[in-house]
């Protein structure tokens, strides 16, 4: 019995060390968006983090990606243009280059259907904040290699 026991606790071991090993979070969490220059952008993003994704959703119980991005461009910069898909902000706005993008410019990316686009909004330092079906509003590295290889362009809409 004490080596069945024994066993068993070097297993759990085994698995608890190379999984914190393989966990290496692409996420930034609450207490890491300083990083943030405009305080109202940092403020309203803090808001948002761990929303959950909801296909046409534009509420705190649960938002998709172009409805995060027209709640940003609302509560920071007041707008409010009458856009609701993101393939309708990519045709609204001046296309940016990646390597000229600012904070508060938004970045599309070219992802399997059913909606062919996916929009966020950048925030400096290769990041930017976006609605994901998985795992609701939450920040990314645009340099990841998933969004990096679907990487559509960067656009600016004059505030």
């Amino acid at each position: 019995m004490k080596r069945i026991l024994l066993q068993l606790c070097i297993l759990t071991l085994i698995g608890i060390f190379f999984t914190g090993c393989a966990t290496k979070s692409r996420t930034i969490r609450h207490s890491e968006v300083s990083f943030i220059k405009d305080k109202q952008l940092r403020k309203v993003v803090d808001e948002w983090i761990g929303v959950p994704y909801r296909y046409g959703g534009n509420s705190k119980s649960g938002i998709d990606c172009s409805g995060l991005v027209k709640v940003i461009l609302a509560d920071v910069y007041g707008l409010e243009p009458n856009i609701r898909t993101a393939e309708g902000y990519c045709k609204a706005s001046n296309r940016v280059r990646k390597s000229k993008l600012k904070e508060g410019d938004l970045v599309f990316f070219s992802i399997p259907k059913p909606t062919d686009f996916h929009v966020g909004v950048y925030l400096g330092k290769n990041k930017f904040v976006h609605a994901t079906t998985s795992k609701g509003v939450r920040i990314d590295d645009i340099h990841f290699p998933y969004y990096e290889e679907s990487f559509y362009g960067g656009g600016r809409i004059n505030y």
